[in-house]
């Protein structure tokens, strides 16, 4: 143990000093991570409605749905893809390190309604598999003649 101003330190099997206070923050990050964990997993399950709840407790001071980025909450959205999510996050008038909290209530409305609508008519396509899919085939093999 050595003794540095006046705090006290000891040092772990690396020689990197801890104190008692490391390891209380280590364990509320621990915390605080895995409550953004449940929040978004929140997401995950209910999708679009979840992600609605969500960005509304996020702008009524919930701390952990606020501190979440907006493109963490919506590529949990179930089906959402990378590219999908950027489209959405743009159209919206929504920047990509933007946080949850740090959003506007037009941005909001506007996020949900998009996400909302993308959902839906992902729903509707995979409903009919009649439907011609070309941006799903590929060049290189040739499609069956229907007749």
């Amino acid at each position: 143990m050595a003794i540095s101003g006046r705090m006290r330190h000891e040092h772990d099997g690396r020689g990197v000093a801890t104190t008692a206070g490391t390891a209380a923050s280590r364990e509320q990050a621990a915390q605080t991570r895995h409550r953004r964990a449940l929040v978004l997993s929140e997401v995950a399950a209910e999708g679009p409605p979840g992600l609605c709840r969500v960005l509304r407790r996020a702008a009524a001071g919930d701390g952990d749905a606020a501190a979440i980025p907006v493109t963490a909450l919506v590529h949990a959205t179930p089906g959402m893809t990378a590219l999908d999510g950027h489209q959405l996050l743009r159209r919206a008038h929504i920047r990509e390190s933007e946080l949850a909290g740090e959003i506007s209530p037009g941005q909001r409305v506007a996020l949900v309604e998009l996400v909302d609508r993308t959902d839906r008519l992902r729903r509707a396509v995979a409903a009919r598999p009649d439907l011609e899919r070309p941006h799903l085939e590929r060049p290189d093999v040739e499609r069956p003649e229907s007749g």
